[in-house]
């Protein structure tokens, strides 16, 4: 019985950082010795001050940057074995600025690029951006320019733009600097219509957010990673650190 659980464990298993160190180019050590298990299902926090290295960190889970010593698998690949249009369906980060994600002159435009290069016929395309905009409650948005939106549609907008393009079962989706827009954790964490009711967002196997600081007893966590230094991460089940 122990072993079955070990291998049902194993097989949930979505992420897996070893040993990961890294040092940027002046030297500076900004992840040292870090192990972390991700396991499908899971909303995990990253929380840390700024600096502490949680940015760095996530930025080895899509190829951004390449660990200096140790290994990041995603699902059974390592992450310095796999293509990066291949990773870019397996994991997307939400950046702390949506306005440095966002570019095309209306929502749909948005959801469209996002889909480009996936092979779709045009039906299909079509399908997908309308089924992207009515999951996401953007339909009433899409001929605006994304830059006339509220801050938390702006991230919402981010977020549909990469889970729209994911892989059914494989999807990861990293939220940086989540504070950054309280509605966008609500519509990742506490919407009972995405999460519940959505086929769409019960394809994201596992939410990691990166929180600079307490922002909401709301946000359902099921163990935060906590950063305070290079080697420092331990789990538990809500801290805030100041």
């Amino acid at each position: 019985m122990e072993n079955d659980n070990m291998e049902k464990k194993l097989e949930n298993l979505q992420i897996l950082v070893n040993h990961l160190t890294y040092h940027y180019p002046d030297g500076t050590i900004a992840l040292k010795g870090i192990n972390l298990n991700i396991y499908s299902g899971e909303i995990v926090g990253i929380m840390g001050k700024n600096g502490a290295g949680k940015s760095t960190l996530i930025k080895t889970f899509n190829g951004l940057l390449k660990p200096t010593t140790g290994t990041v698998y995603i699902e059974n690949d390592e992450v310095n074995n796999v293509l990066m249009s291949k990773l870019t369906r397996k994991v997307g980060i939400v950046f702390q600025n949506p306005d440095l994600q966002l570019f095309a002159n209306t929502v749909e435009d948005e959801i469209k690029f996002s889909l480009k290069n996936l092979n779709f016929s045009k039906t299909e395309l079509e399908n997908q951006i309308y089924l992207t905009l009515e999951k996401f409650k953007l339909k009433k948005f899409q001929n605006r320019t994304p830059f006339t939106l509220s801050g938390g549609e702006k991230k919402r907008l981010a977020i549909a733009s990469i889970m729209c393009r994911s892989e059914v079962g494989s999807s990861k989706i990293i939220i940086s600097g989540c504070n950054a827009s309280i509605e966008a954790i609500a519509t990742l964490c506490c919407s009972p219509p995405l999460i519940s009711n959505g086929a769409f967002f019960l394809r994201c196997s596992i939410s990691v957010i990166l929180i600079h600081s307490l922002i909401l007893e709301s946000i359902s966590s099921q163990g935060i990673p906590i950063f305070s230094g290079p080697n420092a991460i331990s789990r538990s089940t809500f801290i805030a650190i100041n």
